[in-house]
C-alpha cells in the first residue's frame, strides 16, 4: 500500500513566501512522525511526499519557486492508494485540499470538506451546536450581539492557535481594532481543551483528552503557551464528559461517521 503523506507547510502549500520558523519546526515533526507511524507497519509498501525545495527530503518531489503545489500533490495522490492530508483549516485550505484529493480516486483519511467547512467556522459550529440541543458558548458576529455581562472574547470567525484573541474585562468596550469577520463570546473561566478523536462508519471513539496551554499577554491579547501548547489531561471519574463528547461531532453536516468507511482523526475544542 502506498501512503501519500501531504502536510501543507513543508509539502510546498507556502513555497510563494517566507516559512515561519515556529510553524516550519511544528510542521516538520508532525509529518516525520506521521512517516514513522506509516513505515512500522507491514501493509505499507511506500510513503510518498512532497517537499519545500528550501526544505529538501530525501526522496520527496520538490515543489519550487513558481510551481503549483496543488497540482503537484493531485499527481502523487494519484499514484497513491491512501493520502492522509494535514493543512490549515483557516481560509478553507484544509477543505479545498480534501475535495480535490477526493477526486483522485486515492482513499482519504479525512473528514468531508463539508464538516471542514462547518467546524472551521466558530458562528457555524456554534449554531449547530445549539440546533442539536447541546452545550456552547454563545458566540455572536461582533457589531451584531446583544448586550454581555462581564469579560468578553474576540477572535476571527475563522482562526486557530489563538490568532487575534483577546480578552475584554467587563466593564471595557471591546474594541479590537480594524479586523474582519470577528466574532464576540462571553468569557468563560475553566480548563482549555480539546478531545482527539477518530472516526469512521461505526462511529467516533475517543482517543485522548488534551489541557490547551494558553497564556494572556500584555493587552489582552491570548497566545499558545508552547509550540505545542497541549498535553494529556485527567479527566476524573465524572460521567459527564464520557456521556456527551460524541455528540458534538455528530452535530457536524456530513459527518464522517455516517458518510464514510475511512478512519480519520479530529479534534474538538472547547474552552
Amino acid at each position: 500500500m502506498r501512503v501519500f503523506v501531504c502536510e501543507f507547510v513543508t509539502g510546498g502549500g507556502l513555497r510563494a513566501e517566507a516559512l515561519p520558523d515556529s510553524l516550519t519546526r511544528e510542521a516538520s515533526l508532525m509529518r516525520d512522525a506521521m512517516v514513522r507511524d506509516l513505515a512500522a507497519l507491514p501493509r505499507v509498501t511506500e510513503v510518498l511526499l512532497a517537499c519545500d525545495d528550501r526544505l529538501p527530503v530525501p526522496g520527496a518531489v520538490p515543489v519550487a519557486a513558481g510551481d503549483d503545489a496543488f497540482a503537484i500533490w493531485r499527481q502523487l495522490a494519484q499514484g497513491a492508494d491512501v493520502v492522509w492530508p494535514v493543512a490549515p483549516e483557516t481560509s478553507g485550505i484544509l477543505a479545498r485540499l480534501v475535495r480535490m484529493l477526493a477526486q483522485t480516486g486515492a482513499q482519504v483519511l479525512a473528514s468531508t470538506p463539508q464538516a471542514i467547512e462547518a467546524a472551521a467556522s466558530k458562528l457555524e459550529t456554534a449554531r449547530r451546536l445549539a440546533a442539536a440541543g447541546l452545550p456552547h458558548i454563545p458566540t455572536f458576529r461582533l457589531g451584531a450581539a446583544p448586550e454581555l455581562a462581564g469579560a468578553r472574547v474576540t477572535k476571527p470567525d475563522d482562526g486557530a492557535g489563538c490568532e487575534a484573541t483577546r480578552v475584554w474585562p467587563a466593564g471595557a468596550p471591546a474594541s479590537p481594532g480594524p479586523a474582519e469577520n470577528l466574532v464576540i463570546q462571553p468569557y468563560v473561566a475553566g480548563d482549555a481543551a480539546s478531545l482527539t478523536v477518530l472516526a469512521d462508519a461505526a462511529g467516533v471513539r475517543l482517543l485522548s483528552v488534551n489541557r490547551q496551554h494558553i497564556r494572556q499577554e500584555g493587552g489582552g491579547s491570548a497566545s499558545p503557551a508552547s509550540p505545542w501548547a497541549a498535553s494529556p489531561m485527567r479527566t476524573g471519574s465524572s460521567p459527564g464528559w464520557r456521556a456527551m463528547w460524541p455528540r458534538p461531532f455528530l452535530a457536524l453536516p456530513a459527518s464522517s461517521a455516517s458518510t464514510s468507511s475511512s478512519p480519520r482523526t479530529g479534534r474538538w475544542w472547547w474552552r
